[in-house]
């Protein structure tokens, strides 16, 4: 027969009604799938389609029921990537001149337009994290850059789409507005 202690016992009822109140307010992990739609086919219009950022992009336009067209010419919007770039910058070095921590940055100035009419005039986003080095495990340090690199353009992703579809609500567009 199992036996569970009163101790145990009230940490699982504590567990059930945290669950509970969590799941009852609403409360979801937001991932690149969203609630908020954009109903309008999108072009992503950029110089540069084999970037990170372009291909997390075209997933959250895609995974948000949003048709990405191939050509501007079958699109209801333009998506406009102006700029898109990523590099490192060393923070801090050894007192043996050894680099020992970097930042990775991420960059993107994009505009959003829905036939002549200007939704989010160009703006840049700008994200960073850090990184700890050591020559000792170059090969995990490597893994380690481009995770976070994938971290960093899902978050400009995400950040765009939510921007977006702000802004489209905002200018009260709905889809009898398309042109």
């Amino acid at each position: 027969m199992l036996l569970i202690s009163k101790k145990n016992l009230l940490f699982m009822i504590f567990l059930i009604v945290i669950s509970y109140f969590i799941v009852s307010c609403g409360f979801k992990v937001e991932g690149v799938h969203s609630e908020e739609k954009i109903n309008f086919s999108t072009f992503i219009q950029t110089n540069n389609a084999n970037t990170i950022l372009y291909s997390d992009l075209k997933e959250i336009f895609s995974l948000n029921s949003i048709f990405v067209d191939s050509a501007p010419s079958f699109s209801e919007a333009v998506l406009t990537i102006i700029e898109d770039s990523s590099g490192q910058r060393m923070l801090s070095v050894s007192a043996t001149n050894i680099p020992r921590e970097f930042e990775l940055f991420y960059s993107i100035t994009y505009s959003y337009s829905i036939g002549d009419r200007v939704i989010v005039d160009p703006e840049t986003i700008f994200v960073s994290d850090s990184y700890t080095f050591d020559e000792r495990f170059i090969l995990g340090k490597d893994i380690e850059r481009e995770n976070i690199l994938n971290k960093l353009s899902e978050d400009l992703a995400s950040r765009i789409y939510r921007r977006v579809f702000l802004s489209i609500k905002s200018n009260d567009i709905s889809e009898q507005q398309k042109n």
